[in-house]
């Protein structure tokens, strides 16, 4: 029997999808602006060759072959050897090059190259929770890092294998293996492994406010106090909430909330259940309380939602 997964379940309700945009080979002192998209989390990998990534508000990242470098928040990205130049538009840049039906991207004619496998991890619009949202602005995963951890690099060295693309089921391959980078490096992320480790994953790394999270999830329905919770992490209920606050940047009480409107909106989605059996299985006592709520926090009451959903 699997233990209970926080990560998982957020995992789940987020609906991530991965795919691929090209395997991009980029000609001489290119510079190339790609646009914001804030529900995608993108990445590129370096298979051959060199170049920097730019995001607002950091200093440029180097990319050598065997680097991988998610962005969580769909930000503006400049890729680019050269930074004196001009940034081409995406959109541009794919008119002026050569994209192939099996998805070779070719831009550039002369100079030196570099190869990038270009792909992303896509999330339901709208979905809030920290796991997200406290994320760092640039995931960076090194090659030296890469092989000291043979499941991360068996992955990878697969992805790399397969972004020639031909064969049967390499689509399919590339794209669960988009997804499958992301859970490694939120995994790296949880258990500290990497700088910049943002909040929510810390709860989720100490054993004693992941009970309290595993409580929430496995039983929303539950009317739980703040004893209640601080009793499942076994902690005094002052303690808990200082420990909780500081790493969720969210008090307990916020996260219940938090985690009983994803479960309630997933229900809407997914399911015929009527309205006072949704909110019964998200902890409300009454249709009525629980439709306030659910309206205060998403703008639509449950009945407008289920039919936008639809």
């Amino acid at each position: 029997m699997f233990q209970n997964d926080p990560l998982s379940d957020v995992l789940d309700a987020l609906r991530l999808t991965g795919g691929m945009y090209f395997t991009a080979d980029l000609r001489g002192d290119f510079a190339i602006v790609i646009p914001e998209d804030g529900d995608t989390i993108r990445i590129h990998g370096g298979l051959d060759g060199d170049c920097l990534v730019a995001v607002p508000g950091l200093p440029p990242i180097g990319l050598a072959p065997g680097d991988w470098v998610l962005i969580p928040h769909g930000a503006t990205q400049t890729l680019f050897r050269d930074n004196s130049r001009t940034a081409v538009p995406l959109n541009e840049a794919l008119s002026a090059g050569t994209l192939s039906p099996d998805g070779r991207f070719q831009y550039g004619e002369t100079g030196a190259c570099t190869t990038l496998l270009c792909g992303f991890c896509r999330f339901r619009a709208g979905f809030n929770h920290p796991v997200l949202t406290q994320l760092p602005k640039v995931v960076v995963l090194r090659a030296a890092e890469i092989r000291n951890d043979p499941p991360l690099a068996a992955l990878l060295g697969l992805l790399a294998a397969e972004h020639d693309g031909g064969q049967p089921g390499g689509t399919a391959i590339l794209t669960r293996s988009m997804e499958m980078l992301l859970l490694y490096a939120l995994r790296r992320l949880t258990r500290g492994e990497m700088s910049a480790t943002p909040g929510f994953l810390t709860v989720l790394a100490d054993r004693r406010l992941r009970r309290s999270v595993e409580a929430i999830h496995t039983r929303p329905e539950a009317r739980w106090t703040l004893s209640d919770l601080a009793r499942e992490a076994g902690m005094s209920r002052t303690a808990f909430t200082e420990a909780f606050t500081a790493r969720a940047g969210m008090p307990p009480a916020a996260y219940l909330r938090l985690w009983r409107m994803i479960r309630a909106r997933d229900l809407l989605r997914h399911t015929d259940l009527d309205v006072s059996e949704i909110a019964a299985r998200c902890g409300y006592e009454s249709a009525p309380s629980f439709s306030i709520r659910f309206k205060k926090e998403t703008g639509l009451g449950p009945g407008a939602f289920r039919r936008n959903a639809g």
